[in-house]
């Protein structure tokens, strides 16, 4: 017998109200998947901004540049060389007794640079021959080139070739200038190691022993400079051939610009890996520049005129294997450029040819069919 006073519970209590719900969780799942169309994540936004191309142009102008050649350049110190002795006659050493220069005097013949071991020291023209001591009645070249140096230095001398007592008058005034007698007393004689030969003559004196000093070959009693500095640049094989010696330069030390002369060229030199190969250019230093220091850098230029003409950027350059060529744009507004103009109307493809390049800027060489104000694409 069956129990029929439970009612019996349906599965489905009400089918509308269940459809309602898997209507509703439907449009949700719809609405999820269309937002997702739309809504993106910030890395795929940084990435599809990264792809977007934002065009560069730069508007073609007439503008005047210099045609120089333009190299780095260093102020570099002139050849120096010592003067002294390293024995003295009746001396045990060549001590520093005194110094009669100092450092910035021009040295020329006749002059007493000091005494070494309380003997003088006398510079000569290079020419004249010493090689012994000479006393009365002596003859020889060394005699005459001797009478013809004393001469030089204002001294009235018979210049017969034969040591006399004129020749002895002279000398003791000679030493009577640096207040030292003549050797020899009595019986003098031309001390030949008292006399040293002045390499060039204006020679500029850059440095002297100390007093008291003993005199060697890398401490003699006074440093002079030989040779002038030099400004010194390293010009590539192709550049080097605008600098010819004797031609006008533009020297800019500092700021300064000056004009100077290229004093020689090198032929080509092998790079040694603190310097590239190339060509040496030197050239002298101005008097303005005298108290400029070695090591101070600047450029040099050739000193070309100046030429006028349509300048684009130089990033706005660009090269296959037909050559050179500009993109230049009608309306980069509203389409992204691309090398390849014949998918992008926005661009035109103008061949072209370089007059001059500076400062970033190149000239173009006429005729050319870009004109003044035309946008230059120089983005990639």
């Amino acid at each position: 017998m069956s129990d029929r006073s439970h009612p019996r519970i349906s599965f489905v209590a009400s089918p509308l109200r269940l459809i309602s719900l898997i209507l509703v969780a439907c449009l949700f799942l719809g609405l999820s998947f269309v937002l997702g169309l739309f809504v993106k994540s910030p890395n795929e936004m940084a990435l599809t901004v990264a792809d977007t191309q934002i065009p560069i142009t730069v508007p073609a102008t007439t503008t005047t540049i210099s045609n120089a050649t333009q190299i780095q350049a260093t102020i570099v110190a002139g050849q120096t060389t010592g003067i002294s002795v390293t024995a003295v006659e009746g001396a045990d050493r060549p001590i520093a007794t005194q110094v009669f220069v100092k450092p910035g005097d021009t040295l020329t013949p006749g002059i007493a640079l000091g005494t070494v071991s309380g003997r003088p020291l006398f510079m000569t023209s290079n020419n004249v021959p010493l090689y012994r001591n000479l006393k009365l009645k002596d003859t020889g070249p060394d005699v005459q080139a001797l009478q013809a140096e004393f001469a030089s230095w204002g001294y009235y001398i018979d210049q017969s070739g034969v040591v006399g007592e004129n020749f002895f008058n002279v000398l003791r005034a000679i030493y009577k200038s640096a207040g030292v007698a003549l050797p020899g007393g009595d019986t003098p004689f031309f001390p030949w190691r008292e006399f040293v030969h002045l390499p060039i003559d204006g020679a500029t004196v850059t440095s002297v022993a100390a007093i008291g000093s003993e005199l060697t070959k890398d401490s003699p009693l006074v440093q002079i400079k030989i040779s002038p500095d030099q400004i010194i640049g390293r010009a590539g094989l192709t550049s080097g051939e605008r600098f010819k010696s004797g031609a006008p330069v533009v020297l800019n030390f500092s700021g300064t610009k000056l004009d100077s002369t290229v004093s020689a060229v090198t032929g080509f030199i092998e790079g040694d890996g603190t310097k590239p190969s190339g060509i040496d250019i030197s050239v002298s230093v101005p008097a303005t520049l005298k108290d400029a220091l070695p090591g101070a850098t600047g450029t040099v230029s050739t000193s070309d005129s100046e030429i006028t003409g349509l300048a684009v950027p130089l990033t706005g350059i660009r090269a296959d294997s037909q050559g050179q060529y500009l993109l230049v744009s009608d309306d980069l507004s509203t389409k992204p450029a691309k090398e390849n103009n014949a998918d992008n109307p926005a661009t035109r493809r103008e061949p072209v040819e370089i007059l001059g390049q500076a400062e970033g800027w190149v000239l173009l060489k006429p005729p050319t069919a870009v004109k003044e104000g035309e946008l230059i694409l120089v983005s990639p």
